[in-house]
């Protein structure tokens, strides 16, 4: 316990590791759940060079999971890497629990490892300037490439690749509608105006301005269509909808995850709606607890976000735990329950 300071990741990893970490090491020296990462992915890159990997190889498959958007499709993480399926998921395999595969694609379970592999891998210029041209080739024939690229300009701060993207009026075969390639759009001169801003190019900035108050304002529209109705967009949108709305961080703190325990219910993803359900019950006992002088963002809980845990539990077959919190649902949908429960 000592060893452990009471983490339960660090316990966890304890009780894995006893003969190693209790019964042959007498030390009383804390472990921390940054040691444990950096543990598990040294043993990962020890892995991919006993199989042949290069280390270029392996570095880029860590860049590539830190910058490029989650959730991250694994072909499309095969395609911006240049290698195959298979070796893909293998890695992404060896990486399990820290990276989870779903549905949708690779995403980080928790942040502390997305933190370290972030700031221990994301900086090499050859992998981000590598993965960038693969992007960029890839655009005709993948939306997520197309989608991805302007953010990752931003991420590398590569203004030239960004103030060329803006100009550019290539979009993927996927992507016809008006909505779909004014949103493309919006993205790309969205990541020119940053890098503009960043480098003090005035007169950029004030051409991009102008082209973007334009594209933003039709934009919405669509943007809260998502964020309003998360069920149809994830019976109808696909990956992209689900991007939309896993990137989407507007209203109160818990907004976001009563959005995807709906999505993923109707996405048949049962393990990701109740984490999700759980994160939102959290947010909401959270927000009762604070007092209204602590409180930076007065919004809190909608109807909409009780009615996503209650539903989640009701997809369960959990009918105890769903009267439970509608029993400590205030009758005028805006007084906020005492304190929901989990299960």
């Amino acid at each position: 316990m000592a060893r452990s300071r009471g983490n339960a990741r660090v316990l966890a990893y304890l009780l894995e590791t006893w003969e190693q970490n209790v019964l042959g090491n007498t030390s009383a020296d804390e472990i921390t759940v940054e040691e444990i990462i950096a543990q598990r992915c040294q043993k990962i890159f020890d892995d991919l060079h006993v199989a042949g990997w290069s280390e270029r190889d392996v570095r880029e498959f860590f860049a590539g999971i830190s910058l490029l958007p989650p959730p991250i499709p694994l072909d499309e993480l095969a395609n911006a890497l240049g290698w195959s399926d298979s070796q893909v998921r293998s890695a992404a395999s060896d990486l399990a629990p820290m990276l989870e595969v779903s549905s949708h694609g690779a995403i980080f379970r928790d942040e502390p490892t997305e933190t370290y592999i972030h700031e221990t891998y994301s900086k090499s210029a050859d992998a981000q300037q590598a993965i960038a041209q693969r992007l960029q080739e890839s655009q005709s024939s993948s939306a997520y490439a197309a989608e991805a690229l302007p953010h990752f300009l931003v991420i590398i701060n590569d203004s030239d690749r960004a103030f060329a993207l803006a100009d550019s009026q290539d979009f993927p075969e996927s992507v016809q509608s008006d909505f779909g390639k004014r949103r493309l759009i919006l993205a790309r001169l969205d990541a020119a105006f940053r890098l503009a801003v960043k480098s003090g190019n005035l007169d950029r900035v004030l051409e991009l301005t102008m082209r973007l108050a334009q594209v933003a304002s039709a934009n919405a529209k669509g943007d809260q269509f998502v964020r309003r109705s998360a069920a149809l967009a994830a019976m109808l949108g696909g990956r992209d909808a689900y991007r939309r709305l896993f990137n989407d961080r507007s209203g109160w703190r818990g907004a976001r995850s009563a959005r995807l325990t709906v999505a993923n219910c109707f996405a048949d993803e049962a393990d990701e709606a109740a984490l999700q359900a759980s994160r939102t019950i959290g947010w909401i006992n959270w927000h009762v607890e604070q007092r209204e002088d602590d409180q930076p963002n007065p919004d809190g809980p909608t109807a909409s976000d009780f009615a996503a845990v209650i539903f989640q539990a009701v997809t369960e077959g959990q009918y105890e735990v769903a009267d439970r919190n509608l029993a400590r649902w205030s009758l005028g949908f805006g007084l906020l329950p005492v304190s929901w429960t989990r299960g």
